[in-house]
């Protein structure tokens, strides 16, 4: 064998070791992706076990009542929740307190049930409030975690109240969100001319997304700047925007009309037999728009308003064919162009029967019938 002979044969050689050499990394490849495979499906039946643990987890009758507590529900309420997940037999009564749609649907047929049931009316009205509490309840404890973690969040045609420190409450909406500010809509008087018109100025800003959750953030007005044939005012960012404590129930919008009726205070004796009586001043009748309603107050815009602290009497339908009367007191009056405002009202008094009757139609239990 010559010399070029054996380097051929050398060179063959060095080639099929190269080539095997070549496939060792891909061996050890498919080797560590086989081993992340099963890694994956590891770990995945470990957080699957951990998530059956968490909503799934066997019922157990003092855990289920420790954890209502924890949440804020009364005994009564416990109970009440205890005879629907026997009644109904529900699979998982854990998600009940997680706001889940299984919570609405066991309240549903709950509600169904006492409509058909032979109970007194007083008896059917008393279980109906402590339902819609311990939705209320639930529902509050869900809003909590659902928070925003700046004002650069905020979406375009948001609508807003602003409340400057100054006082008084003015209806608005946001034009543009910037990096460097929030534009929105500046409030305009009768006359025309900027409510808010000081460059600097404090202001507590209010507004609402899902389910009637109330938001709130302190700013400051950093400017000015015409937007088409609207003015607008630049606001400064905030980075905390908080959950506000003034709405603690779930609000709807609505298109109704209302009666107000100014109430007066009437004092009669004297010393120790001083005596003060609510009087409805029958005289004095004013015909609004309902926009807007919870079980703790409503928005009444009308053109010739009660004034901020005054006693008022309203009744409204909120569903047709279904009246209610409450009272309540005007918290604060929000002013809207070009005439007119809306009275932001507190209910100081209303009968179980009535508040029922506003749950319904806020929760939707009840559905507005056609005339």
């Amino acid at each position: 064998m010559n010399l070029p002979d054996i380097l051929l044969q050398t060179t063959r050689w060095q080639g099929l070791g190269g080539q095997q050499a070549s496939n060792t990394p891909a061996y050890i490849g498919i080797g560590i992706a086989f081993g992340l495979v099963i890694l994956i499906v590891v770990i995945s039946r470990v957080v699957a076990s951990g998530k059956k643990q968490g909503s799934q987890r066997k019922y157990r009758p003092a855990m289920f009542r420790k954890e209502g507590k924890k949440i804020g529900l009364e005994d009564r309420h416990i109970n009440l929740l205890e005879d629907l997940v026997k009644k109904y037999n529900v699979n998982y009564p854990y998600n009940l307190y997680m706001n889940t749609p299984l919570l609405d649907q066991t309240l549903a047929r709950g509600f169904q049930d006492l409509a058909e049931s032979s109970a007194a009316e007083d008896q059917k009205n008393i279980q109906k409030s402590a339902m819609f509490r311990i939705k209320q309840i639930i529902e509050m404890r869900a809003q909590k975690k659902k928070t925003l973690s700046s004002t650069k969040q905020l979406k375009i045609n948001q609508a807003l109240i602003l409340a400057p420190a100054s006082g008084g409450r003015y209806r608005s909406k946001v034009i543009s969100v910037m990096n460097e500010a929030i534009s929105v809509e500046a409030p305009q008087g009768v006359d025309g001319n900027l409510i808010i018109k000081k460059r600097w100025q404090q202001l507590s800003v209010f507004f609402w997304k899902e389910a009637g959750t109330a938001y709130t953030f302190k700013t400051k007005v950093v400017g000015f700047k015409p937007a088409g044939s609207m003015q607008t005012l630049l606001l400064q960012h905030a980075r905390n925007v908080e959950l506000s404590q003034h709405r603690r129930y779930r609000r709807k919008s609505v298109d109704r009309p209302a009666y107000y009726y100014r109430v007066n205070v009437v004092e009669s004796g004297r010393g120790r037999k001083l005596k003060k009586e609510a009087v409805v001043d029958t005289q004095y009748r004013g015909l609004g728009t309902l926009i807007d309603i919870s079980s703790g107050g409503c928005s009444i815009k009308a053109k010739t308003p009660l004034q901020k602290g005054e006693l008022v009497k309203i009744q409204f339908e909120p569903v047709k064919r279904h009246s209610i009367t409450a009272f309540g007191k005007v918290r604060h009056i929000s002013r809207i162009k070009p005439v007119g405002s809306i009275m932001h009202i507190m209910f100081t008094k209303i009968s179980r029967q009535h508040l029922n009757s506003i749950n319904e139609y806020i929760y939707e239990f009840t559905e507005e019938k056609s005339s």
